[in-house]
């Protein structure tokens, strides 16, 4: 989208060094309305970020030391929605999630919706060799990538791309905006690379 502006800061957090990442630990959350305005992210360690502005609305994307978050704001900076998956209980980040699942088996698929903003989720346990790269981004999209390595013994990698496009629903005179969040983590393991890659897709009502 024309106008999208993305702001990309970097962080070396000296709590860093404390934080532990195992894939047995993540869970997926979504906090939206009342919830995501009492989400406070700095219970969480932001290594680099993103703001990439779409029309009304502004997206800070984060690569944290615990994994990753996305935190959508309005025209006013008020949050409306994040996605969170990360190696904490999501009730530790100053909310109770809208929608959470516990990744035991390594597989989720679900939908939630609130406060006028659908979501749809897509959870994978994959293989190094099997997993595709990021999507890129297409014409009419905009978006940004962000990938960080973390020490440890499992060294941690996490990689995340947001991609944003609107649509005008003439039949019904409504714009909606599309926000495509796709992650990819990889921890090493004894025997191998495991990865678990998400797919989430927010639409909202953009006017």
């Amino acid at each position: 989208m024309s106008g999208s502006v993305p702001v990309t800061s970097l962080h070396h957090p000296s709590s860093l060094q404390h934080v532990t990442q195992h894939p047995r630990d993540l869970a997926y959350a979504v906090f939206l309305g009342e919830a995501a305005r009492a989400f406070d992210p700095r219970k969480l360690t932001v290594v680099q970020q993103a703001l990439l502005r779409t029309g009304r609305h502004t997206l800070q994307v984060a690569i944290i030391g615990e994994s990753h978050f996305v935190r959508m704001l309005d025209r006013d900076d008020v949050p409306i929605a994040v996605e969170l998956l990360a190696c904490v209980d999501p009730s530790s980040c100053g909310a109770l999630p809208t929608h959470r699942a516990a990744l035991v088996s390594g597989v989720f698929d679900g939908t939630a919706e609130a406060d006028g903003i659908a979501i749809a989720i897509t959870i994978r346990a994959e293989t190094r060799e099997t997993t595709q790269p990021l999507p890129v981004v297409a014409p009419g999209e905009s978006g940004i990538a962000l990938v960080a390595s973390f020490p440890g013994s499992a060294a941690p990698r996490t990689l995340i791309g947001v991609r944003t496009s609107s649509e005008v629903r003439q039949a019904v005179r409504r714009s909606e905006l599309y926000v495509l969040i796709d992650t990819i983590h990889e921890y090493a393991m004894s025997d191998q690379v495991a990865v678990i890659r998400s797919h989430t897709t927010l639409t909202i009502e953009a006017l």
